[in-house]
């Protein structure tokens, strides 16, 4: 399998270009790590100063790393609030520039009715919904059963070695049924409910405990598909509601993703619900396969992997779902198109 390090380093930038300065060095923090909204706070601070507590407009500022929101009161001069609007975005524009960056006017939206921005600021419900079953159907992978519990991870809770031996192995008996999860997230999922009876009880609501035979004797191919078998035969239910789960992800990220590749940009409204159910969908058909959404995963990923906030996850799920191919074309295509010699040699090789 090909390094996955440094990919999403080609992503830094508007239109997946990479920032450049006259010597041709990079800058930038890749987004997603743990120092970026930490490097993006200090950055900002000349944001946070102009607009803080006793501002001169009288603003309430609220700011999330480069996500902003003004609440601006009526002006006490008499002026039309569309010109006091238009004087603190100047203001902004300002502060940005001298810090080399810009406002996205594409993802800037501006109410003057309170209720329209309520409206436009509730929670997705279909998202909420959609999240629900998600946690339903996976949430009892990790519960396992009590016989799989007390006789494979239990017993083996305390030597690293054989738990993480099990873990593995777990995770190739997932993979058989069509769930791609890596061991470390596997492994966290299925402690958070090893000991705790109550969390059990709390997750599984309405559901009963999978029935889960013991794992394979052994790491073989034919081992793990018998494996696979027994428990397609003992839990037909879940696989029905896996399957209604995967159609209805895959016809989420289509939709939203026809709405994003639309030549004619959708309103700003449009277009933050439809990324955001598209960066949802694609996390969760990471795990549960991406099925015939396959290549337009692949093309997004070639066209505009900025859309996803971050592409290394699809690009392991890719990895972890076995489409080499694929992954090999798409660091051909970054390599040739977005800086040639940046990606290590030996992906090529």
């Amino acid at each position: 399998m090909p390094p996955l390090c440094n990919f999403y380093d080609l992503t830094l930038a508007r239109g997946g270009q990479l920032h450049t300065v006259p010597t041709g060095a990079t800058f930038g923090v890749n987004i997603r790590n743990i120092g970026s909204g930490f490097y993006a706070n200090i950055y900002l601070t000349a944001v946070d100063m102009l607009f803080g507590a006793n501002n001169e407009w009288g603003v309430r500022f609220f700011r999330y790393v480069d996500d902003m929101i003004f609440v601006i009161p009526e002006p006490e001069d008499g002026r039309p609030i569309e010109s006091v609007v238009d004087e603190i975005k100047e203001a902004l524009e300002e502060v940005l520039r001298d810090l080399k960056l810009e406002l996205n006017e594409r993802k800037t939206e501006i109410y003057y009715d309170t209720a329209e921005f309520v409206q436009n600021a509730e929670p997705d419900a279909l998202l909420e919904q959609v999240g629900d079953e998600v946690s339903s159907l996976t949430d009892r992978l990790w519960i396992l059963d009590s016989a799989c519990r007390d006789n494979v991870f239990v017993e083996c809770a305390s030597n690293e070695d054989v738990w993480w031996y099990r873990i593995r192995l777990y995770c190739r008996c997932l993979q058989e049924i069509g769930y791609y999860a890596p061991p470390w997230l596997v492994s966290r999922w299925i402690y958070r409910y090893l000991f705790n009876s109550h969390r059990r009880t709390k997750d599984l609501k309405i559901n009963s405990e999978l029935t889960i035979e013991e794992l394979p004797a052994d790491e073989t191919h034919t081992a793990v598909q018998n494996w696979a078998t027994t428990f397609k035969k003992q839990n037909p239910r879940w696989f029905g509601e896996k399957d209604e789960l995967h159609t209805k992800l895959i016809n989420m990220f289509l939709d939203a993703w026809s709405i994003l590749g639309s030549p004619d940009p959708p309103p700003s409204v449009e277009q933050r619900k439809a990324e955001t159910r598209l960066r949802f969908s694609l996390f969760k058909l990471g795990s549960l396969g991406f099925g015939k959404a396959k290549d337009e995963v692949v093309e997004m990923l070639l066209s505009s992997p900025w859309v996803t906030n971050g592409p290394s996850p699809s690009i392991e799920s890719l990895a972890r779902q076995g489409y080499t191919e694929e992954l090999l074309d798409i660091f051909s295509h970054y390599r040739s198109n977005y800086y040639e010699g940046y990606l290590p040699q030996k992906l090529h090789q």
